[in-house]
């Protein structure tokens, strides 16, 4: 039978939480935190932080108003910060809830490749909306496909 790990010992136990949770699945990780909390004590904030590692790890997509966005390194401001290339801003995240909260700051980046990347990201908006709105998350591509062959 697994031990609770006291609050002090957490530390040293966090690498290998945040890397057990960033192999897990997107549709399994509130089954594998519910895991984890029978094991550690979790507070809000770190709840925050393991599911932030996981969104990070997987490049999760999430909804952010009224649009979705990658949850990736390159956009990263800081633990709870993103850019949302699409609509160039800095949106806060409730990594729990996988949603942008509160309002968004203006971002410039100032680099010659802007143009280039707003061009792409236009582009590639529709492709977005239909792959991974219309199905519901990343399955949504493979029904759009079974739909499109049916048709």
């Amino acid at each position: 039978m697994a031990t609770r790990v006291q609050e002090g010992d957490l530390e040293p136990k966090m690498e290998a939480l945040e890397l057990m949770l960033s192999e897990c699945p997107t549709s399994q990780i509130d089954f594998a935190v519910e895991d984890v909390e029978k094991l550690v004590p979790v507070s809000g904030a770190l709840k925050q932080r393991l599911y932030a590692s996981h969104n990070l790890a997987t490049n999760r997509i999430i909804q952010a108003e009224p649009n979705m966005m990658i949850i990736h390194e390159a956009g990263q401001i800081d633990a709870n910060n993103y850019i949302d290339a699409s609509t160039n801003t800095i949106r806060e995240i409730d990594h729990v809830a996988a949603t942008a909260v509160g309002p968004s700051q203006e971002f410039t980046s100032g680099s010659p490749l802007e143009p280039a990347r707003a061009a792409l990201q236009e582009a590639l908006g529709p492709y977005l909306r239909r792959a991974y709105l219309a199905g519901g998350g990343p399955g949504g591509a493979a029904a759009a496909a079974a739909g499109a062959v049916r048709a």
